[in-house]
């Protein structure tokens, strides 16, 4: 596809084809710093928030924990790992959040972008709350049977793309 668009260009290339970068990515390694940290690194200069900024804007546990300390305001927030989710009981971890941060809450994928992997839990449900989680772990189940029905390029693709997930039921 590169060769349909333009061509492939190494970073040590990049001075000879622009002298400035707009960045408009989104997401682990577009938003995190790294090509903010690449771009520097080849004296390349760009929009944007620098590395730190980046890397701490798309830490969300980090920001929160920055904004506690910089200017007082400590949002009730919740932290729930893929091992805790994937180990503990899910009526339990559910109403320990809800006690910690309120209802209905927001569940937020820590490592994305400002909207990737969110989900609302609005139903006082373990089984919208464990919807919701597995959404922002991106964990989608496809029984034997949906994906034996199914046309399987247009089930993949359709779960790649990542504006739809949240459409998924």
């Amino acid at each position: 596809m590169i060769a349909e668009v333009g061509q492939l260009i190494t970073p040590e290339q990049f001075k000879q084809h622009f002298d400035f970068a707009f960045i408009a990515m989104h997401g682990p390694a577009c938003e995190d710093g790294s090509i903010q940290g690449l771009l520097e690194w080849y004296g390349i200069p760009y929009s944007g928030p620098s590395v730190m900024g980046s890397s701490i804007g798309i830490d969300k546990i980090a920001q929160n924990d920055l904004i506690r300390l910089a200017v007082g305001l400590d949002k009730q927030t919740a932290t729930l790992t893929r091992e805790q989710f994937d180990t503990q009981d899910k009526a339990v971890s559910f109403e320990k959040i809800k006690a910690e941060v309120g209802f209905p809450f927001v569940v937020k994928a820590p490592h994305q972008g400002s909207s990737i992997g969110v989900a609302f839990v609005k139903q006082d449900t373990v089984e919208a709350f464990e919807k919701a989680v597995k959404q922002c772990f991106f964990i989608r189940e496809v029984s034997k049977n949906e994906w034996e029905t199914s046309d399987k390029t247009a089930y993949v693709q359709r779960m790649a793309n990542l504006a739809k997930y949240r459409d998924w039921e």
